[in-house]
């Protein structure tokens, strides 16, 4: 889990990201368990026999911790300052934007969760 989620906590994720990380890690515990693909045995039976966190729960958990982190360090600190930096004069392109770290936090905590207090 440490080398599958290493520097997790700087990434933002999309979905099919994740989806792409849960696929691995239910090939790693294929091999750590020794059941072939074609045996169809579930995500969940194959999490139960390695006892193994799902790496969604854990990206989430590195992510928080690390906001968690940054907000508490002074508002001189280059990781707060990049945070909460809006560029003047740019403006994101037409489409649907890119997901952007901070736009996940905002999504699961609220909008005021850098918010001192």
């Amino acid at each position: 889990m440490p080398v599958l989620c290493y520097g997790a906590e700087t990434w933002a994720l999309a979905k099919t990201q994740v989806n792409n990380m849960q696929k691995t890690q239910k090939e790693m515990g294929n091999v750590i368990t020794g059941i072939r693909r074609k045996d169809r045995v579930s995500n969940k039976e194959i999490g139960g026999l390695t006892k193994v966190v799902d790496v969604e729960y854990v990206l989430n958990i590195k992510k928080f911790k690390c906001a968690d982190h940054s907000m508490r360090e002074g508002k001189e600190r280059w990781a707060r300052r990049t945070t909460e930096w809006l560029p003047y004069g740019i403006k994101r392109g037409r489409g649907r934007p890119e997901t952007r770290w901070e736009d996940e936090i905002k999504h699961r905590v609220g909008v005021a969760w850098a918010r001192e207090g």
